[in-house]
């Protein structure tokens, strides 16, 4: 984003040490890409109400 923007209430902001990875659910920072001098790799999944947590278990995402 070129300009700061106030956020909603409930909103995930995803961050390291130094710059801001995401905000969910708008979008990932230009630095979460994924390229060839890429070591590590970081899932963050978002389930929404309603879907069971067995069935998540079940597709390897671990449900918290």
């Amino acid at each position: 984003m070129k300009e700061s923007m106030r956020l909603k209430d409930g909103k995930v902001v995803v961050s390291d040490e130094k710059n801001i990875i995401a905000i969910y659910p708008y979008r990932d920072a230009d630095g979460a890409k994924v390229n060839n001098k890429t070591k590590n790799l970081f899932f963050l999944v978002c389930s929404v109400s309603g879907i069971d947590k067995l069935k998540l278990s079940k597709s390897g995402i671990v449900a918290i």
